[in-house]
């Protein structure tokens, strides 16, 4: 396989994490969500988001899919 495929492929939007996991935030969730995901990150020195080509906003942030899953699991268990 291509290595820059594989390296594009471990980025993804939040939205899209989301989509994928059938699960439904609203715009107000997915960008509250993404700043405490960002605001994460930052607090324990982890590679911070990394800007995605987007159709509407022109570039969102894009997360590694091990940080959304993460993400996920404690979202879960929030709810």
């Amino acid at each position: 396989m291509n290595e820059s495929f594989q390296s594009d492929q471990e980025w993804m939007t939040l939205e899209d994490y989301c989509l994928e996991r059938d699960l439904l935030l609203d715009q107000t969730q997915l960008i509250r969500e993404g700043h405490a995901i960002t605001r994460y990150l930052r607090t324990h020195f982890l590679p911070g988001p990394h800007k995605l080509p987007h159709d509407q906003y022109g570039t969102v942030n894009g997360y590694r899919r091990c940080t959304l899953d993460r993400w996920h699991e404690e979202f879960m268990a929030r709810q």
